[in-house]
């Protein structure tokens, strides 16, 4: 999938149009996802489809879960701003659920829109919890919610952070894998997003294998930016996997993009660059030490972020990571033992 063309999206959605709808199913699918240890673990990652922003989510999520079905991946997993917890959205679950794997969620801060609250989101998709851990593999994965208000204050807009229980348990997790560890988040913990953002990068800097005293966090993955990026912190990579829809302008940039019916219908899609294809990706994690991150390519529907006044100057865009693609990333860890 590497470099996959946009010519390659379209085929492949000509391919998904053509699929039925399977029934929706309120059931995360339990258990483990578990190739033979010493083998690669395949996991199809998506982030921020905003199905109650795009008028055409259903036709996106359509190509990813066909393409990861062709693919044959032993796992998949979104990254958050899935859609809202609401019976309105069960067609786009039960596009999900096609896939006969294990499916993953994390959740975002938009799935609280509508006064909804993160527990009804893990009742919507049938998440073991707000976080949770599974084994990938020869890896253990660990989901974070990183939509925690402070304890001092009533949960209201969009926080971003980690409240003591939930960092309690993540010390726990850590202690406990033998594994190396990859974590999922909406928020990148990275970037400056998240409130307590030290405090849970020292948490994973400080997990190490006690026998070689490796670090036991090898990478994380988050969305909510709508970039494509990558940095290291400590030697843990920290990966933005690109929104599947549309970078976020905001109403001063707004431009129609589509028909009047179509900006009538969702009227926020006029305040994104939308992405003329999908996107989404493939993340291999090897144990013998490396991850690899499949690239795709797409373009802007309409001019781009630049051409429409966004400022050129922010951390992000200087970096070049506003863009529409996910590139293609070799990242190197060390294996918990041996060279």
């Amino acid at each position: 999938m590497t470099g996959t063309s946009r010519r390659s999206f379209l085929a492949g959605s000509a391919t998904a149009a053509a699929a039925a709808i399977a029934p929706s199913i309120r059931r995360h699918a339990q258990g483990n996802a578990r190739p033979p240890a010493d083998q690669p673990f395949r996991l199809g990652i998506c982030a921020d489809p905003h199905q109650d922003i795009m008028h055409d989510g259903e036709e996106r999520l359509r190509i990813f879960i066909e393409r990861m079905r062709h693919e044959k991946v032993d796992a998949i997993l979104q990254l958050g701003d899935f859609c809202i917890p609401d019976p309105k959205n069960d067609r786009f679950l039960g596009i999900w659920n096609r896939f006969a794997g294990p499916r993953y969620h994390v959740i975002g801060n938009h799935e609280m829109d509508g006064n909804h609250t993160p527990e009804d989101s893990v009742a919507f998709l049938g998440m073991p919890g707000r976080y949770y851990g599974f084994d990938g593999g020869s890896f253990r994965h660990i989901v974070l919610d990183t939509n925690d208000p402070p304890e001092e204050e009533p949960r209201r807009g969009y926080p971003a952070g980690m409240r003591a229980d939930q960092l309690a348990w993540l010390r726990a997790e850590l202690e406990r894998s033998p594994l190396p560890v990859v974590v999922h988040s909406h928020q990148p913990i990275g970037r400056a997003c998240v409130r307590n953002r030290d405090e849970i990068l020292a948490i994973l800097a400080a997990a190490k294998h006690p026998e070689t005293g490796r670090k036991k966090v090898v990478a994380c993955f988050a969305g909510h930016f709508h970039v494509d990026d990558h940095l290291e912190i400590d030697g843990i990579h920290h990966v933005i996997i690109n929104s599947m829809s549309y970078f976020w302008m905001g109403r001063s940039h707004a431009r129609i993009r589509y028909s009047e019916a179509v900006d009538t219908a969702n009227p926020a899609i006029k305040y994104t660059a939308p992405y003329a294809d999908a996107l989404y990706t493939v993340a291999t994690f090897d144990p013998r030490g490396e991850i690899r991150i499949e690239g795709m390519e797409s373009e802007w529907v309409g001019p781009g972020p630049l051409d429409c006044g966004y400022p050129d100057d922010g951390e992000l865009m200087k970096a070049g990571a506003v863009a529409p693609r996910i590139s293609a990333r070799r990242l190197a860890f060390a294996p918990p033992a041996g060279d």
